[in-house]
């Protein structure tokens, strides 16, 4: 299954994957980043240069600081370029504390950038940079270029920068688009890309905001880098990154996969021996002594296995710590990033079934290659009828008639660009470009294979189990709905999905008609469904109303008088929560926000996710399992209402006299 998956995510990205823009907004942790689709814009990648990166000579006392801190590319540079948009870019990266607080107190003498093509003069600029504020400072120091070449430009900066501790920076440099030109060369597939890696300044097409713009992660991050001199980097430094798991949600008693990153701080040597310490829960249980060997260029994946047989329902957290370099302790300097954990949770194979798997959509009426996604969605809906679909609309600097503001939270953590789509929020890498949302938009001959991966994908997503009801029950009164959501959770619900999960609730409307950008020209009138009308919930949901292993969370809601009530669903969700903070932006491991369990029913209706059935009732299926009202799996049947599972998947109400 993975292979069919992994075959047609690189068709996605060579077909019609298209990337949107995000402005870095003058306070994005208040003021959630929104994305404009009024310019959508395509990369376009040129042949790659054979020309090979010229290396530079470091003194003892200096180091590359960057997201890449190598000096050369396996296989030459890729160029990209905005071929649709000539004109004059700042293209910058943004380096977070994370990576600058190894040079806090060093200065900044040079800046280097990666070329694929001559650009003529330029100018690089170094910038403090207010993450929690989303502020860019006036440049601390900037630097003509009279002339550029291929490969890497070193620029020696006339007022070098001080390196202040947690303090973020922007590198950044100039340079001319043409309409064909491809000269930007990033370090895509050698680092992890960042959202921040890969920025552009300046207005992109008649209409468009000059801003700062993150051009997402699907290109890596932008090859420039600065030489920090200081003088007292140690001799040795590990750095472990990016702990991951083939699937961080297994069955009982299933071997866990991991691996993560090592690599060097740039400059230092390369160790003879060191050990990295394993822990799970905080307890350790191996050491892997030099499980392999080091490079001062990239970094190196080192993976392993643990059995994870005595360890109950729940979250669990692995950790890799270096432990000893050359037989010693490291440098106490150096520790800030000997360390890399992520969790992964054991779920209980036995459960109810799934009533609905949700689709939230991201789509504008100006992205030019979204109906391609909405053909893969609706052939989707053509397979399954177990999805809810929620279309939100991107607000960009033309206005799309069916965006609003609280879709802007989960916009900005699930997506890089337009058309994507969350399935049941399941993070499937080898679909995402790092992101939470998969690219839908394929090539109409696609179609169908497409929608045949995403129907899989599901399937993937719903191989741990429910452990809750979600049943839904709304009425209208004039302009006023009232909805009920409530459920009965299993006794491991609480174990494995938290009982800090949450519940999110939207109102969607069918049979809207508004014009669309469709591959190059304006459809006036076009069909949009499953559009997203409200949040009824916290944008980021709202924590169960608990009460024992029942909960209920109820709504008022003020309809809108153009909105067609007898077209309209509600569609709630339970899941484990995405956090977010003013200060601290979102805190959420992408991989852990995902659906337990999903409901829509039309706005007006009252349906469950289990069927009532008397204690009398028969079916031709047999039962598999039964739970009392709180939760307790049973043997027998006990006066009261019981909850059975039957063979078929059906789950029951059973009034037991």
């Amino acid at each position: 299954m993975k292979k069919f998956l992994l075959s047609l995510a690189v068709l996605a990205l060579s077909v019609s994957a298209v990337n949107a823009q995000k402005p870095f907004a003058s306070d994005f942790s208040g003021e959630i980043v929104k994305n404009p689709s009024s310019a959508v814009l395509t990369l376009d990648k040129s042949k790659k240069t054979s020309t090979s990166p010229k290396k530079i000579a470091l003194e003892s006392n200096e180091r590359l600081m960057g997201f890449y801190t190598g000096d050369e590319y396996d296989g030459g540079l890729q160029g990209l370029g905005l071929t649709s948009y000539p004109g004059t870019y700042t293209v910058g990266t943004i380096l977070p504390t994370e990576i600058t607080s190894k040079y806090a107190g060093g200065q900044i003498t040079k800046i280097r950038f990666g070329l694929c093509a001559s650009v003529g003069a330029s100018a690089v600029y170094v910038c403090a940079v207010d993450m929690t504020q989303g502020i860019i400072y006036a440049a601390s120091s900037t630097e003509e270029v009279s002339s550029t070449v291929v490969g890497w430009n070193d620029v020696t900066l006339t007022t070098p920068v001080t390196i202040e501790e947690n303090t973020s920076y922007m590198l950044a440099f100039d340079y001319t688009q043409t309409s064909s030109n491809y000269p930007i060369a990033t370090d895509y597939g050698l680092t992890e890309a960042n959202t921040y890696g890969f920025m552009m300044y300046g207005a992109f097409g008649s209409t468009s905001e000059e801003s700062w713009y993150t051009m997402g992660t699907s290109y890596g991050n932008v090859s420039i880098q600065a030489v920090v001199q200081k003088d007292d980097y140690p001799d040795y430094d590990i750095i472990l990154s990016d702990m991951s798991f083939d699937n961080s949600r297994i069955a009982p008693a299933t071997e866990l996969s991991y691996s993560f990153n090592a690599s060097l701080l740039s400059g230092t040597s390369v160790p003879e021996s060191y050990t990295v310490g394993i822990y799970v829960d905080d307890v350790k249980v191996s050491t892997l002594s030099t499980p392999a060997t080091l490079s001062t260029t990239s970094a190196t994946s080192i993976s392993g296995t643990l059995p994870t047989t005595s360890y109950g329902y729940g979250r669990h957290t692995v950790k890799a710590v270096v432990e000893t370099i050359n037989g010693e302790a490291p440098d106490a300097s150096t520790v800030e990033d000997d360390e890399t954990s992520a969790a992964f949770t054991i779920y209980a194979t036995e459960g109810l079934e799934h009533t609905k798997s949700v689709v939230e959509h991201f789509t504008s009426q100006y992205c030019t290659y979204c109906p391609l996604g909405i053909d893969v969605l609706n052939a989707l809906m053509d397979l399954r009828d177990d999805v809810a679909w929620v279309s939100l609309h991107g607000q960009g600097s033309y206005e799309d008639a069916y965006s609003i503001d609280d879709a802007y939270y989960i916009t900005a953590f699930s997506i890089s660009g337009y058309p994507s789509a969350n399935f049941n929020r399941y993070y499937y890498p080898d679909l995402s470009d790092g992101d939470l949302a998969c690219v839908v938009s394929y090539s109409s001959s696609y179609t169908t294979q497409a929608a045949q991966m995403f129907s899989q994908l599901i399937d993937l997503s719903n191989e741990m189990p429910a452990y809750t009801t979600v049943d839904v029950e709304s009425t209208i009164d004039g302009n006023t709905a009232t909805i009920k959501v409530s459920g009965e959770a299993l006794d491991v619900f609480k174990q494995i999905i938290g009982e800090d999960a949450t519940l999110t609730v939207y109102l969607t409307e069918n049979g809207l008609v508004g014009r669309q950008y469709n591959q190059g020209s304006w459809v006036s009138s076009y069909n949009h469904d499953h559009v997203l009308r409200a949040v009824v919930s916290e944008p980021l949901g709202d924590v169960l109303g608990w009460n024992g292993n029942s909960w209920e969370n109820d709504y008022t809601v003020t309809l809108d008088s153009s909105w067609d009530t007898s077209n309209m669903e509600v569609v709630a969700f339970v899941g484990r929560p995405i956090n977010y903070s003013s200060s601290t932006g979102f805190t959420s491991d992408v991989d852990d926000v995902y659906v337990n369990q999903a409901n829509s029913v039309p706005l007006g209706s009252n349906t469950t996710g289990i069927d009532e059935v008397n204690a009398d009732g028969t079916e031709n299926a047999t039962e598999v399992a039964r739970y009392t009202v709180d939760g307790r799996q049973i043997s027998q049947p006990v006066k009261g209402l019981n909850i059975v599972k039957m063979s078929n998947g059906k789950v029951m109400k059973v009034v037991v006299k």
